[in-house]
């Protein structure tokens, strides 16, 4: 069982993973240290609007049921959204046989199994190189699992039929927040013509920024990219709806037309 602590300096995993351990931490706990732990952990995710949301929705029903009845409500919920939203983007992701994607998310890694996909590529997205995590829990389970550096994305996409991503966030205006890296990505997939797909859930939706408003990203310290220099390192950007060819969910295929937000 990991502790908020433990959570709070995880720098690589997913939003399900962080939910999934963040929820594990605070059932442990009394109250008053539960509501603490989850307030901190919203705000060191405030990227992550999967983690904000659920904190936050904890925090609504920890007085009530206490941290472990709620942890184990809210753990529940997750994982039926997930399931369902993997399902989904099996069914499209069924219609290939090569797929490229970046970073680490159990979300994507889980509808890529069910679709029996047989060639994934991964991006290794630094700094943290979750794309390499990432490529390695896909081995044993598809044919070809090739991590890739960022900097051959084109190369990438043009040996796989589709680009797929998580979402860290579901904007207002269907655009979503990801891992820096996604904009190039699905940029470069439409270029070339290929699909482009993201997988998200509903507790994942941010009604309060869009791509014109969208949130303020923090920026990293160097010493991920190269101590003993200046660097740039964001963490997160925002891709715009229109080069986004599915959002799929727990509700559907593409949210835009299922409601998402309901």
């Amino acid at each position: 069982m990991a502790t908020v602590e433990e959570v709070l300096a995880d720098r690589s995993s997913g939003a399900s993973v962080i939910v999934e351990k963040a929820l594990s931490a605070l059932s442990a706990l009394d109250a008053a240290a539960a509501a603490r732990g989850a307030s901190q952990i919203a705000s060191a995710f405030s990227d992550m609007a999967m983690v904000r949301n659920c904190m936050r929705l904890f925090l609504d029903l920890c007085p009530q049921e206490g941290p472990r009845e709620a942890s184990e409500r809210l753990a529940n919920m997750v994982r039926e959204q997930n399931r369902m939203a993997a399902e989904n983007a099996s069914l499209l992701l069924s219609r290939y046989d090569s797929a490229v994607t970046l970073s680490q998310s159990s979300l994507v890694r889980e509808a890529m199994v069910l679709s029996g996909l047989k060639r994934v590529f991964v991006l290794e997205s630094r700094p943290m190189r979750e794309g390499v995590l990432m490529c390695r829990s896909l081995r044993g389970s598809v044919r070809e699992a090739i991590v890739v550096p960022d900097g051959m994305v084109s190369h990438a996409v043009a040996r796989a039929e589709v680009a797929v991503s998580g979402c860290d966030a579901i904007l207002s205006d269907a655009s979503i927040v990801n891992k820096s890296g996604t904009l190039p990505l699905f940029l470069v997939a439409n270029g070339r013509g290929k699909g482009t797909l993201a997988i998200g859930t509903s507790m994942r939706f941010d009604g309060e920024h869009s791509m014109e408003r969208p949130p303020a990203f923090r920026e990293m310290g160097c010493t991920e990219v190269e101590p003993g220099l200046d660097c740039l390192n964001v963490y997160f950007e925002v891709c715009p709806s229109h080069l986004i060819g599915n959002l799929v969910t727990e509700k559907g295929t593409d949210w835009r037309r299922s409601g998402v937000r309901n």
